[in-house]
């Protein structure tokens, strides 16, 4: 939730017209808040769901229970941003809205995945990212450009459970320390001599691939050498002043799959804070619904009363939508994931459940 909030805050930057965000001026445009948010969410989430594909029995159950928690609440999301929000913002354009354009953005997003073209770009990233040109005159076109890296979250998904299909996952835990190896040098190239790897890495979609995947083998080898990981607070202290160093030599990104990511679990695993998501988890639909609700917002000027107050608004608006997306969208369909699709076959052959059909492990959402 806090991850999700920092991306709202920097997106308030860039969308409400207020310059660069202080991570990006600390960085000298390296980085930004919001991309410092969106690794530690691979981060976060290449630890978990790598403990949720070792624990489940089978990759049908890790794949279903996967859908169940990124498609349902990203289908209706699409829905909202093309029949209420994008109507809304003709409204207040006074502009004619055509509805051709809102199906055109359903038929191209709802896959997750996009046959747009033949490379990462027109695969991954949203086509179309606008329902008709009622944004051209905001900072940023995108209707909702938080959507941008579920289909990565969705490819590492995808990856890991190639590689527990292929026991590499429980045999081999050398291998991703070695893929995590991998990524970091091609990260490494391309920031220490960006032009050649653009002439090498010609389609724009490499870098982010790279670094999502990055972080996310990193959340996975963290979990699958949990337990010769030390918690130590003096490694916690050297990975923020490697940090802080990096930052003002330019190289904030060649430290920050190491030093980030530790300093990151650490202080997860230390914070006091154990049932916060006891009434829900609210940090999907705060993530996807931000965006749009911001778009609008800067159509009403409600950035002119300064950063504070918009942050604020964009906040309290988001929160409320976030909460409906959990109780009426997510949460139902989580009821879901102890479906048994070979229920109807064993009632028909008179088949009793084996030992791991019968036990539902806990997966982490």
């Amino acid at each position: 939730m806090v991850l999700a909030s920092l991306v709202i805050v920097s997106h308030s930057f860039t969308l409400g017209g207020f310059g660069p965000d202080p991570i990006a001026r600390i960085t000298h445009g390296e980085y930004t808040l919001g991309e410092v948010a969106v690794v530690l969410f691979f981060l976060l989430s290449g630890f978990l769901i790598t403990r949720s594909s070792v624990q489940s029995r089978s990759i049908g159950r890790f794949l279903w229970h996967r859908s169940l928690r990124v498609l349902p609440g990203y289908w209706v999301c699409l829905l909202v941003t093309a029949f209420v929000f994008a109507p809304l913002f003709h409204l207040i354009k006074k502009e004619t809205f055509f509805i051709e354009s809102a199906f055109a953005y359903l038929r191209g997003n709802w896959a997750m995945f996009h046959a747009s073209g033949f490379s990462i770009v027109r695969i991954m990233l949203p086509h179309p990212v606008a329902i008709g040109g009622v944004l051209n005159g905001n900072p940023h076109p995108w209707i909702n450009g938080s959507l941008w890296s579920l289909p990565f979250e969705c490819a590492c998904y995808l990856a890991l459970a190639l590689l527990a299909l292929c026991r590499v996952l429980r045999r081999s835990r050398l291998s991703f320390v070695l893929l995590f190896v991998l990524l970091w040098a091609l990260y490494a190239f391309s920031a220490l001599d960006c032009e050649y790897f653009n002439e090498c890495f010609s389609d724009l979609g490499w870098l982010p691939l790279i670094k999502l995947t990055l972080f996310f083998s990193a959340g996975s080898v963290c979990y699958l050498y949990r337990d010769k990981i030390p918690a130590s607070k003096i490694l916690f202290v050297i990975s923020v002043c490697l940090l802080g160093f990096a930052s003002a030599c330019g190289s904030f990104g060649l430290v920050a799959p190491v030093a980030l990511s530790y300093a990151f679990l650490w202080v997860a695993f230390r914070l006091p804070i154990h049932r916060f998501d006891a009434r829900g988890d609210f940090s999907y639909g705060t993530y996807i619904y931000a965006f749009p609700i911001q778009q609008g917002l800067v159509l009403l000027r409600i950035q002119e009363n300064g950063f504070l107050f918009f942050l604020g608004a964009t906040l309290l608006i988001t929160v409320l939508f976030a909460v409906l997306s959990y109780r009426w969208v997510e949460s139902p369909c989580l009821k879901w994931k102890s479906f048994d699709f070979l229920c109807p076959i064993r009632k028909v052959f008179r088949l009793r459940p084996d030992g791991a059909d019968a036990v539902l492990l806990p997966i982490a959402d």
